[in-house]
């Protein structure tokens, strides 16, 4: 019954230029991909590595990593060049549901942005099979979760606008985490480094105060990006302020003294 309800307001008020993409027409996509996600992060992954040595990774994570450094600076410079095509201002990009050429290239980078954040779950997938219980923690777990479901949600009812500035920062700044990732692989000397961690996180962080404004600033009456999307972006914003934040707080504030990370 709410299914229903659900798909038939996605079928009225959905873009129809989403309809060919593999995404589907279903509230059931995305509860489906989260729900196999969650259940084998805390059912199916301890499960299967109850009474198992960790598994070497390695090889793989590498590959991995520079497979996700590649993507994300392709999509980062891609969205960069359409950036200039966005109908708006600085401060209020709109959204172009047409079907030109160039709103058809913010579509299609919307859908490569959404695929991206699909592939960002493997690196859970590693962490319980080398069962590294404690990097799949809440907000590691959040932090896939929400982008997942609201990458499909902005793709299916306000691709582009606004939210070009979403894809633009978090590729960039996955450029970076993904590098560190790569380097700490390579070299173990560079994972326990904390002017490299602490960096990472401060860069985390100025990228959701950054997104803060700028969807405070689309809030505004002339500005014709829906407001219901600019207000999911803000409480969003500031609560990954807050985990980030407390993350800071908790790994490089209040520490002991000769407390090793």
């Amino acid at each position: 019954m709410i299914f229903s309800y659900v798909d038939n307001f996605i079928e009225r008020y959905a873009d129809p230029r989403t309809n060919n993409y593999l995404i589907g027409r279903s509230i059931l996509y995305p509860i489906s991909i989260l729900f196999v996600y969650l259940l084998f992060v805390y059912k199916i992954g301890p499960w299967f590595m109850k009474d198992k040595k960790p598994y070497n990774c390695r090889n793989w994570i590498i590959a991995f990593d520079i497979l996700q450094i590649f993507l994300n600076f392709y999509i980062a410079i891609k969205a960069i060049k359409a950036y200039f095509s966005i109908p708006g201002t600085f401060f209020c990009l709109e959204l172009d549901g047409s079907n030109s050429p160039a709103a058809l290239n913010v579509l299609s980078l919307a859908y490569g942005y959404h695929v991206l954040k699909l592939s960002d779950m493997i690196d859970t997938v590693f962490f319980i099979l080398k069962a590294s219980y404690r990097q799949a923690n809440y907000l590691h777990i959040y932090h896939h979760t929400i982008m997942i479901f609201f990458s499909w949600y902005a793709l299916k009812f306000v691709p582009g606008g606004q939210g070009a500035y979403i894809g633009i920062t978090n590729c960039i700044v996955h450029v970076l985490m993904y590098s560190y990732y790569l380097l700490s692989t390579i070299n173990p000397k560079y994972r326990n480094n904390i002017s490299l961690k602490k960096s990472i996180t401060t860069i985390q962080l100025v990228q959701f105060v950054f997104l803060g404004i700028m969807f405070t600033s689309s809030m505004r009456p002339s500005c014709k990006f829906p407001k219901s999307m600019s207000m999911i972006c803000i409480v969003q914003s500031t609560y990954f302020c807050y985990l980030f934040g407390k993350f800071y707080y908790e790994n490089y504030i209040k520490v002991k003294p000769g407390k090793k990370h």
